[in-house]
C-alpha cells in the first residue's frame, strides 16, 4: 500500500479521535469568552451609568426621581431587549429621554448594550424591592412633579398657556378625593390631552405626586430638591461701567475706551470710570482653573438635552411642551447680547416665569461653569467660527495681545497703554459678544481701525476666538 495513503489514514484517524475532545472543550471556552466580554461591557457601563443615569435612578440604582433599577422583581421581568429599547428610545410622556443616537441622543447602540450589561450585573444580588414606608411623600412627589408635570401644569400648578388647567385650585382640591386624582393621573384623560401616566409611574410615585398636590391646600408647595428656595443672602456686586453710543444698535452698549495717545491700543474700561453703571453679580465668579467644555458635555447631555436639544437649538424632545420655548443657543440674534454672568445666574438660580429649573443643588459650582463652557464654545461660538477667528487674531491681534491673550505681545512694550489682558475672565464675563464686537469695530487711530480693516464676519469670528482665552477644551 502506498505510504501516502497510509499516512492519510493515520491523520484522518487522529482527527476523528481528537474532534470529540475539541467539541467537549469548545462549549466551556465559548462560555468563558462570553463571560469575559460581558464583564468588559459591564465595566464600560459603570462609567456610562454614572454620567447619564445616576442622577435620576440613584448611584446604586435605588431610585430617586426615576424608578429603582436595582430590584430583583424589576430585573427578572425586564429582559435585555426591553432594557435596550427603553434606554435607546426613552419613555414617551415621561422624564425618561431617548439616549440612543438613532433618536437624537448621545449613545451608540454598543454603549446602550454596555449599560444593559451593567444593569444585568445587579440581578444576582439585587434586593426584592422596598416594601417599608408606603406613606406618600410630598417631598419626593415634588421632585416627580417637576420632572413630569411641570411642562403642562407649570411650576406652581396654576397651568400654562398651552394647558390652562390649574391643579393649585382650592375648590378643585377640596372637591376631589385622592382616589379621583389617582385615577386621572394613572389612566389619563385622552380626550383632553392628559397622557396615561400609569404606564410610566408606579402607584407609589403617583401617590407621592398627589401628596405634593395636597400641600397646596393649606401651605405653599413643597420645594423639590431640583428647585430649592432662593437664598435671601445679599449677593456681592461689582460695577462694570459702560456708555451708550449713537453708532451702536438700539439697546446696545459699548465699553468706554481709554487711550493715552493717538497711537495707543484701545483698552477695556477701568472699573472706576464714570458713566451709566450696570451691576454685575459676583456669583462665585470664575473658578481658579479654566472651565472645561469637554467636562461640561456629560452634564449637558444628561440634564439639558431634553429641552435644549443635542444641537443646542432648543429642539429637545420636551421642547414642544414648554412655554416659553427653551433658548436656542445657536441663534446669534439672541445669544450675542448675552453675557456669561447672566448665563451662570440662569443655570444656578433658574429663570423666573419659565420651566428653566435651578441646578444649584444638582451641579457644583465648577460643574456649572463647565456646562456653560460647553454651551458657549459649542453652540454660541461654533468651532468653525473659532478656527476662522484664530487666523484673524494671529494676523491682526497677536502682536499686541500676545499668543495667550495676556497683553504681552512683541509690540506691547512700545505702546503707551498696556493692551487688554483677554484672559481676565471676570471682566470679560460681564461683557456680551456684541460689546466685544463693538469694541473691536470702534475706529481708533489708522493702525487700529478694525471696523474698516476687517469685514463683519472676520470681526465676529475673532470675538468667537477670544472666548478661548476664558474657556478650556
Amino acid at each position: 500500500m502506498d505510504k501516502r495513503i497510509i499516512l492519510g489514514l493515520i491523520l484522518t484517524l487522529a482527527v476523528a479521535l481528537l474532534l470529540p475532545f475539541y467539541f467537549f472543550n469548545e462549549a466551556s471556552r465559548m462560555e468563558a469568552a462570553g463571560l469575559a466580554y460581558q464583564a468588559e461591557s459591564a465595566a464600560r457601563g459603570v462609567i456610562l451609568y454614572k454620567d447619564y443615569c445616576a442622577e435620576c435612578h440613584g448611584a446604586n440604582g435605588e431610585g430617586e426621581i426615576g424608578p429603582a433599577l436595582n430590584e430583583k422583581r424589576f430585573l427578572s421581568k425586564a429582559h435585555d431587549a426591553v432594557l435596550f429599547d427603553i434606554i435607546r428610545d426613552g419613555v414617551p410622556n415621561s422624564a425618561m429621554p431617548s439616549w440612543g443616537q438613532a433618536r437624537g441622543g448621545p449613545l451608540t447602540d454598543q454603549q446602550v448594550l454596555d449599560l444593559v450589561a451593567f444593569l444585568r450585573g445587579w440581578e444576582p444580588t439585587a434586593p426584592l424591592g422596598k416594601t417599608a414606608d408606603a406613606t406618600p411623600d410630598p417631598k419626593r412627589g415634588a421632585d416627580i412633579y417637576f420632572a413630569t408635570c411641570i411642562a403642562c401644569h407649570g411650576k406652581d400648578g396654576k397651568g400654562t398657556a398651552r394647558v390652562p388647567v390649574a391643579l393649585n385650585d382650592q375648590e378643585k382640591l377640596a372637591r376631589h378625593d385622592n382616589a379621583w386624582f389617582f385615577e386621572v393621573i394613572s389612566k389619563g384623560r385622552l380626550d383632553k390631552g392628559m397622557p396615561t401616566w400609569g404606564k410610566v409611574l408606579s402607584p407609589k410615585q403617583i401617590n407621592d405626586i398627589i401628596a405634593h398636590l395636597r400641600t397646596w391646600q393649606t401651605t405653599a408647595a413643597i420645594t423639590p430638591a431640583a428647585q430649592p428656595t432662593p437664598t435671601t443672602q445679599p449677593t456681592p456686586t461689582v460695577t462694570l461701567v459702560v456708555t451708550t453710543t449713537t453708532a451702536a444698535p438700539v439697546g446696545a452698549v459699548t465699553p468706554t475706551l481709554v487711550s493715552a495717545a493717538a497711537s495707543a491700543t484701545p483698552t477695556l474700561p477701568p472699573a472706576t470710570a464714570t458713566a451709566t453703571a450696570r451691576p454685575v453679580k459676583l456669583a462665585q465668579f470664575f473658578p481658579a482653573s479654566k472651565p472645561s467644555a469637554s467636562k461640561g458635555e456629560p452634564s449637558y447631555t444628561s440634564r439639558c438635552v431634553t429641552c435644549h436639544g443635542p444641537k443646542g437649538d432648543g429642539k429637545g424632545s420636551k421642547a414642544s411642551l414648554l412655554d416659553p420655548r427653551p433658548t436656542n443657543f445657536t441663534d446669534p440674534s439672541k445669544m450675542r447680547g448675552e453675557n456669561l454672568e447672566k448665563l451662570f445666574d440662569a443655570v444656578t438660580n433658574g429663570v423666573p416665569n419659565s420651566d428653566m429649573l435651578d441646578f444649584k443643588e444638582k451641579i457644583d459650582e465648577a460643574g456649572r461653569w463647565d456646562v456653560i463652557a460647553y454651551v458657549w464654545m459649542t453652540f454660541v461660538n461654533q468651532p468653525d467660527k473659532v478656527t476662522a477667528g484664530r487666523a484673524v487674531y494671529e494676523q491682526n491681534c497677536r502682536a499686541c495681545h500676545g499668543d495667550a491673550g495676556q497683553g504681552d505681545g512683541p509690540d506691547a512694550q512700545a505702546l503707551p497703554t498696556k493692551p487688554t489682558d483677554l484672559t481676565n475672565a471676570e471682566r470679560l464675563a460681564a461683557l456680551s459678544s456684541t460689546e466685544l464686537y463693538e469694541f473691536i469695530s470702534k475706529d481708533g487711530d489708522p493702525l487700529h481701525s478694525f471696523g474698516q480693516k476687517l469685514d463683519e464676519d472676520a470681526r465676529w469670528n475673532v470675538v468667537s476666538f477670544v472666548w478661548t482665552f476664558v474657556f478650556g477644551k
